[in-house]
């Protein structure tokens, strides 16, 4: 977090006054003239002042500092001209027997440089922040179906909560945690019992000066433990995410699959067969009736081929970790996936000579966009060299256009961006610019507002707008991928003549 000791020095400002607080993290920056602004602060803000209110008959330094040092200002910063040609000496004073950092402006430095070198300092922590936060997310869905799986989720769930993080069976019982000292100490700690006093959902205590945050697994109707997180600092929105994430990831490893479970599936598949034997309406219509929809909601469709004698497809498919249904499908053969196993599904497939195609990720219903998807990955993927997985958003714009066709590209983005399209011309286009900006800067929405030209809540409220006419979640890194095609293959429109 930046710091006054941080800015001044970026700036090369002198500080008049140091202490403890120069060393405080900056939440922000305002500059105001009014003797009493804390009514219009939270705390830890650094403020900013010409002194306007200050010359005389005004003497009160010392109640004026009182009041800045009382309610959490950060530090006061202190612009010369046009009203002071110095910093007054009273003030000085009055900040040093406070301990309020106060540092000096000179008149060839405007207040708006200090304003933008914090506002510039809290875009790349945010920026910073939501990569650690997809990091460690990614990092914890790769987890899933490998040997070991829970305590891998937790150990990285507690490294970047720089906190531990423990599991509760339903029962309030201590089944595992981040290291083997957090187990010990949760117990003698007695958390399991104020677990057990909680409601399903998320919630929060104090405890031995940490921090606690629960989140309850599985559902209200069929519980499955609870998750635990400590650390002696607030949580902040990105580190609720991590935990929400590997709470979704624990209850997914958590849930078994028994004997009905399996023949469920068998029945399924056979379904799934009929199904592709289909047209694309009857395809749409039927697919969410194939598969069980009470464990996940994003999908991904595989296309496995043999590339060598040893490996029969079938018996692979029968084989591989993650797959719930498959079925032939022409001359190869298509598998359904959840989202989340897909990844080391296909690494599975691909170490025993199986040559794959995933789709992008999508709800059932979505299935033969999903086939066409997996069907343009597989003949790429049989064109290559040795074992190949190859993953439809990931394929180069260019080299991805040339195996899957111009028309079938144009195609592709005509159907992800259609409700787009469906809309006047001039709100369309409005839109696919501020999509296109915003993904070309990373998801950042101050940098997309400053290549647009506009404020950055007229880039929030556009991106919701188009979260809500295309039904997708932006925060998806697929779902980002995807439209990046889309926009990169669309056909500009043209006003009807």
């Amino acid at each position: 977090m930046l710091t006054t000791r941080d800015l001044v020095a970026s700036l090369g400002l002198p500080l008049l006054v140091d202490g403890p607080r120069a060393d405080e993290p900056v939440r922000w920056i305002h500059p105001t003239e009014l003797l009493d602004p804390l009514p219009f602060l939270e705390a830890h803000e650094l403020l900013l002042t010409t002194g306007l209110a200050l010359v005389p008959p005004f003497d009160d330094f010392a109640g004026y500092a009182r009041r800045l040092a009382d309610g959490g200002v950060a530090a006061l910063g202190f612009g010369i001209a046009p009203v002071w040609d110095e910093v007054p000496a009273e003030l000085v004073s009055a900040c040093r027997a406070l301990g309020l950092p106060l540092f000096r402006i000179p008149a060839d430095t405007p207040l708006i440089a200090v304003t933008k070198a914090v506002a510039e300092a809290w875009a790349h922590e945010v920026y910073d922040a939501v990569v650690r936060l997809e990091q460690h997310q990614s990092a914890m869905v790769r987890a899933v179906g490998r040997p070991g799986a829970v305590d891998a989720v937790l150990r990285r769930l507690a490294e970047a909560l720089d906190g531990w993080a423990a599991l509760l069976d339903p029962t309030g019982r201590l089944t595992a945690a981040s290291s083997p000292s957090v187990l010990d100490q949760a117990a003698r700690r007695g958390l399991a019992a104020q677990v057990r006093r909680r409601r399903f959902g998320t919630f929060g205590f104090a405890a031995d000066g940490e921090e606690v945050l629960g989140q309850s697994l599985g559902t209200p109707g069929t519980p499955m433990g609870t998750l635990l997180t400590g650390r002696t600092t607030p949580y902040t929105v990105h580190d609720s995410a991590l935990v929400s994430t590997a709470a979704s990831v624990l209850t997914m490893v958590n849930q078994g699959t028994g004997e009905a479970r399996e023949a469920d599936a068998h029945l399924r598949s056979l379904a799934l067969a009929a199904v592709l034997h289909a047209g694309p309406a009857a395809r749409t219509a039927l697919g969410p009736h194939t598969v069980r929809r009470d464990r996940h909601d994003q999908w991904r469709v595989l296309l496995l081929a043999a590339r060598g004698t040893d490996a029969r497809i079938e018996d692979l498919a029968a084989r591989a970790p993650g797959i719930v249904l498959h079925a032939p499908a022409g001359g190869a053969l298509a598998a359904v996936v959840p989202d989340e196993d897909a990844e080391g599904t296909v690494r599975w497939l691909t170490e025993r000579q199986a040559a794959v195609g995933a789709s992008g990720p999508g709800r059932i219903g979505e299935l033969d966009r999903q086939l066409q998807e997996a069907a343009a990955a597989l003949t790429a993927a049989t064109q290559r060299q040795g074992t190949a997985g190859v993953w439809f958003p990931e394929l180069a714009r260019g080299p991805l256009r040339d195996v899957i066709g111009e028309e079938a590209a144009h195609g592709f983005a005509a159907e992800r961006l259609a409700p787009l399209d469906r809309l006047p011309i001039g709100t369309s286009e409005t839109l696919v610019s501020t999509l296109t900006a915003w993904l070309k800067c990373h998801g950042v929405v101050d940098r997309a507002a400053a290549a647009l030209g506009v404020h950055r809540h007229t880039v929030t409220a556009r991106l919701l707008r188009i979260a809500s006419v295309l039904d997708v979640d932006l925060d998806d890194l697929d779902t980002r991928t995807e439209l990046w095609l889309a926009l990169s293959w669309r056909e500009p429109r043209t006003e009807p003549g």
